[in-house]
């Protein structure tokens, strides 16, 4: 819920078309990226705030085997940071979510 409303903020914005693409095509819009981290999705998981919205994507009750989710960053000259979200889904990395933010926004 916080991100529904977070998102309506100019400062932080989710693209929602983004979603369903695949780590080549946002590779090829934003470069590699600047990090990368792995996620393991399972019950009682603890995220960052920023994060959280991967709670909407495999909620708590509905996990019943680790998924595993991992996490690009990208840092523009601007100050914005981009965290993409990807799972693998038929042998191939595909975007669940994403989150782009200003350099206002502190999580």
């Amino acid at each position: 819920m916080i991100l529904i409303v977070a998102a309506c903020r100019k400062d932080i914005a989710v693209d929602e078309k983004m979603n369903g693409a695949s780590e080549t095509e946002v590779v090829n819009e934003f470069g590699a990226p600047k990090a990368e981290y792995t996620i393991y999705m399972t019950k009682g998981v603890s995220l960052k705030e920023y994060q959280s919205n991967l709670y909407n994507i495999y909620p708590h009750d509905a996990i019943t085997d680790t998924v595993k989710v991992r996490e690009l960053h990208w840092y523009f000259r601007s100050g914005d940071q981009l965290a993409i979200w990807l799972e693998e889904k038929n042998g191939q990395w595909t975007v669940v979510d994403n989150l782009r933010w200003s350099k206002d926004v502190e999580f």
